[in-house]
């Protein structure tokens, strides 16, 4: 859904300000990239795979990179860009799926 300004004229959406700002995918789109991108998939195999155009996918996969190399996290439209995490790698699965689960040691055999 797009808003248009009533005094300027500009068009906003949930994209705007964002890597994903002007484009025509829809969101279900945007994450089946952006997991594609996560898990290292070739972006050839992606365009091809979901019918979309290389250099168009290229082109958002290298300006997430160029944000992630940075440090930086894109957040809401309009919000102030914050800084990244500290450490230089992340575990995802350490990030999401084990989060708040407490580690039990094996029992002793013998």
């Amino acid at each position: 859904m797009d808003y248009r300004c009533r005094e300027c004229g500009a068009v906003f959406n949930i994209f705007t300000g964002t890597v994903w700002s002007k484009t025509h995918y829809d969101p279900s789109t945007i994450v089946m990239l952006l997991r594609g991108f996560a898990k290292g998939v070739p972006t050839k195999h992606l365009t091809d795979e979901m019918d979309l155009a290389y250099p168009t996918v290229l082109k958002r996969r290298h300006r997430i990179q160029e944000a992630v190399q940075q440090g930086k996290r894109v957040g809401l439209p309009g919000e102030a860009p914050k800084e990244g995490l500290p450490d230089p790698e992340v575990e995802a699965d350490e990030m999401y799926q084990n989060a708040g689960e407490k580690i039990r040691s094996a029992p002793e055999s013998g």
